[in-house]
């Protein structure tokens, strides 16, 4: 029989759906909530497929155990926090992006044929891994860029790739005390292996290295008593040539930088920082948390100037789920890893044959690694990593059932159901979600379809695009603030959209109280979003005299409370300025952005056009050390980006006058 057919019969489609769901992961940067939604919707449609085929024999199991309890209790309690979530349609898309890690486990216990089907699917785990390896390895070496393979963060590449080498090491000792087993496919393994090492530290990230070793000495340790000598010593030459090749191309940082763990609040100030003051904000709410979500809103105000941090995770796991959900999710997620640890103890007291033992190694050796980064790191919310934890969870306990026989609940509905019934029953449950995830991916593509529109003047098909999008998903507030900006985009233009700019312009009135009043439905959905004061100051702005007599003081109090609501908010800070600058009144205008110099801001070509003006200004003002200071800075930030640069043309046209760019270099 042919490899095809055989796939066929086993019902590979959840091997090949689940394979398409995984790469899609990659790409997610936590702003394309459409892609979260076609990976989410995928992975409920494989779990219908399963629990349909178990109820097809009249009976569904349920393992009568704490991990399977946790993991159905975690996502309820996570679904229970919205009800209290002060912005709910936040919470509920951060529910599906948390959610993905219990549902992975279902998944894959529900998966037909799982037991026949998992080498194809680790298959396909190694085949991704080795693509993001080579990627993040020719991007070093060739382009001498940071191996960040398709991810923004090189920390987040080498957590995946933890995940995924520990696996990989215990498949290359299982194939070793595997007699049967070929020379070919042996080495295949630790090629593999050696590919995912190397690429794994040559980002330098101690808590991916660590946490790798940690993992490796758990396979090897469970794995010394069934694995020939000379297989356990290869894997140890090739962490070491990994290891030592890696600190080669990086000239010698690797090991450099591992030294400094030797004190860690010198290591990381910055993430001491971030815990510390989201500590503070924990304590507003410890008990039921915040809301999912919720951070990036809540934690400007508590965030301290010297954090230069992009301010969306705590980087600790446990303590922004502590944080968002309460005490019931931090101590349901700690419950989950904490009996996967226990049913790692109890299973290596099983009787199980050496390759299986090997790869129950090498599967909590990966879990084991991304608990411990978790501490440090935002791991569980980087969507391939909470897939793969839980398919590997799953296929941990399926393991460990196997070993130790352990008991189930069958539940037997057809008892109290037809067949045809039943699933019809089962299908209606999974409709609301699903019919939920495809409204949520089709208003997005809908919005940036709009905001498109609206940047090239289409202001007819933006307005449809935006209305749409609001209609599948009200609760959205950034489709609101689109559209009120949309309607200031109108105003803005004002005689190019046929209309003229007296008082007694009915249309130009219905325009403004409109863009006040979807303002007011967009604050109402989420008062802690700062943009939607930008946008309301740019409107009393756009129109003056609709805005009243005392609209310079109205613009100057929006912009204030966004900046109360974000002090960090560099684009409103500059636009502050600016205004302040039109009213004459230099001086305020330089104290609004020195008070933003305090701050330490990510290296952002956005952030460039403050900087310009705040060194106009210390120019102007005769200021000589920090104009120096900030021109040098500037400087070398422009030479860092070199060709990568993108500014807008007036930025651009200040950076030429300034001799920090050329007339031909990239930028619109």
């Amino acid at each position: 029989m042919t490899i095809l057919p055989r796939l066929l019969k086993q019902d590979a489609i959840s091997v090949l759906l689940l394979a398409v769901a995984l790469v899609a992961s990659l790409f997610f940067d936590g702003g394309n909530i459409d892609l979260l939604a076609v990976v989410v919707m995928i992975l409920v449609a494989i779990l219908l497929t399963g629990v349909l085929r178990m109820l097809a024999v009249n009976e569904l199991a349920l393992s009568r155990n704490v991990l399977s309890v946790s993991l159905l209790l975690y996502p309820a309690w996570l679904a229970v926090t919205i009800l209290w979530s002060p912005v709910s349609f936040v919470s509920e898309v951060n529910f599906w992006w948390l959610a993905c890690f219990p549902l992975a486990y279902w998944l894959y216990t529900y998966m037909p044929a799982r037991t026949s089907l998992w080498p194809y699917l680790m298959a396909a785990v190694l085949i991704i891994g080795a693509g993001l390896a080579v990627s993040g390895a020719y991007q070093l070496l060739v382009h001498r860029d940071d191996p960040r393979s398709v991810f923004e963060d090189v920390n987040v590449h080498a957590a995946l790739l933890t995940l995924i080498a520990i696996p990989a090491g215990g498949r290359f000792l299982a194939a070793s005390a595997m007699k049967k087993q070929s020379t070919v496919a042996v080495w295949l393994f630790g090629g593999v292996f050696f590919l995912l090492t190397y690429a794994l530290m040559v980002p330098m990230g101690r808590a991916a290295i660590v946490s790798f070793i940690v993992g490796m000495g758990l396979v090897i340790a469970a794995s010394a008593r069934f694995v020939p000598r000379r297989a356990i010593c290869a894997m140890l030459a090739m962490l070491i040539a990994a290891g030592v090749l890696a600190n080669f191309s990086r000239d010698g940082d690797v090991f450099a930088r591992l030294a400094t763990i030797a004190d860690p609040l010198a290591a990381s100030p910055e993430r001491w920082l971030i815990w510390k003051q989201s500590w503070a904000l924990l304590m507003q709410s410890p008990w039921l948390g915040a809301g999912l979500g919720m951070y990036p809103f809540l934690w400007p105000p508590y965030r301290d100037p010297a954090d230069g941090s992009a301010g969306y995770f705590v980087h600790n796991d446990y303590l922004q789920i502590w944080l968002e959900a309460g005490i019931p999710g931090l101590l349901l997620m700690s419950a989950i890893f904490g009996v996967a640890a226990w049913t790692f103890v109890r299973a290596e007291r099983g009787n199980m044959a050496p390759d299986v033992r090997i790869e129950f190694a090498g599967l909590s050796g990966g879990l084991l690694a991304i608990a411990l980064q978790s501490f440090v790191q935002f791991s569980f919310y980087v969507l391939p990593i909470a897939i793969l934890s839980g398919l590997f969870l799953g296929r941990l306990h399926a393991i460990a059932l196997q070993a130790r026989g352990e008991s189930v609940w069958i539940l037997r509905p057809g008892r109290h159901f037809s067949a045809r019934g039943l699933r019809l029953i089962v299908v209606l449950l999974f409709v609301p979600p699903l019919v939920h995830l495809g409204a949520i991916g089709l208003s997005v593509t809908l919005a940036d379809r709009g905001i498109a529109a609206a940047a090239e003047g289409r202001i007819t098909v933006a307005a449809e695009a935006l209305g749409w999008a609001a209609r599948l998903t009200p609760a959205a507030d950034s489709l609101w603030l689109s559209l009120a900006d949309l309607d200031r985009q109108v105003l803005a233009e004002g005689a190019n959209n046929g209309f003229g700019t007296g008082d007694n312009d009915v249309r130009r009135r219905l325009l403004y109280r409109s863009a006040e009043e979807t303002l007011d439905h967009a604050q109402a959905l989420n008062p802690y979003r700062a943009e939607a004061h930008v946008v309301r100051a740019a409107l009393y702005r756009s129109a003056p005299d609709l805005a009243g007599a005392v609209w310079a003081r109205r613009v100057v109090q929006a912009y204030r409370q966004a900046l109360r609501i974000n002090p960090r908010h560099h684009s409103a800070r500059l636009d502050y300025a600016r205004f302040m600058l039109e009213q004459g009144q230099e001086p305020y205008a330089q104290a609004i952005l020195e008070e933003g110099m305090r701050y330490t801001y990510p290296n952002s070509d956005a952030v460039l056009p403050y900087f310009l003006l705040t060194l106009q200004l210390h120019e102007r003002a005769g200021d000589m050390l920090q104009t120096q200071l900030l021109r040098s800075r500037i400087a070398v930030y422009v030479h860092m980006r070199a060709e990568k640069l993108t500014v807008d043309p007036e930025t651009k046209k200040v950076l030429v006058s300034m001799g920090l760019l050329n007339k031909i270099s990239s930028g619109p």
